[in-house]
């Protein structure tokens, strides 16, 4: 073999090493990040040379801490480990407005908080194999009242809003109001000319 082979593949070799070394370097960094179409990132600054955040949550001014910068779906590309960014689902007005309309047809916050715990006596129940039908004697007279029966009545009762202090329905806010009432009116307004 020559001399000037085993140089050449010597090269080579290092260079291929140089870069997938490269390469894991930028992947630990996370120097380039993807973030979804569907989803946003909040940037996390993890160093800074004016500090951390003195006073409330958004670093305004450069420091390091949650910035005010939104990221869009899309590829992005990072100064190596300085930065975090956090993955979130992007929430929209509309979406919002939706899960408030479907929170308020199927009874608003009151029948929510009654369905999850009426979830959670139901596994109790099942956990403790406690039996839930009052036994009834031969003379025909309901054996006396227990705890079970007393938490049944309250949760089946219209008090039980009350009582966890949820009121039975809540008003819009005023401006989630015109808001919505601004979109309807552009979504049912026929569109003059499709030109």
């Amino acid at each position: 073999m020559d001399l000037q082979a085993i140089a050449g593949g010597a090269f080579w070799s290092l260079l291929g090493f140089l870069a997938l070394a490269i390469v894991v370097i930028v992947l630990l960094s996370k120097t380039v990040r993807y973030i979804p179409n569907n989803r946003v990132g909040i940037v996390e600054k993890l160093i800074s040379g004016r500090g951390s955040v003195k006073s409330g949550l958004i670093a305004l001014a450069g420091e390091a801490g949650f910035q005010p910068e939104v990221l869009r779906g899309g590829w992005h590309f990072f100064v190596p480990f300085m930065y975090r960014i956090h993955k979130v689902f992007l929430v929209t007005i509309a979406q919002a407005m939706a899960i408030e309309e479907q929170v308020r047809a199927y009874g608003g916050p009151q029948f929510q908080l009654v369905q999850q715990v009426m979830n959670r006596f139901a596994e109790a129940i099942q956990a403790s194999q406690v039996d839930v039908v009052p036994k009834i004697n031969m003379t025909g007279q309901a054996g006396g009242g227990n705890l079970i029966e007393s938490l049944l009545g309250v949760l089946l009762s219209d008090r039980v809003g009350e009582l966890v202090g949820v009121a039975p329905s809540t008003p819009r806010d005023p401006s989630a109001q015109a808001l919505r009432d601004q979109m309807m009116a552009r979504i049912t307004r026929p569109n003059p000319d499709p030109k």
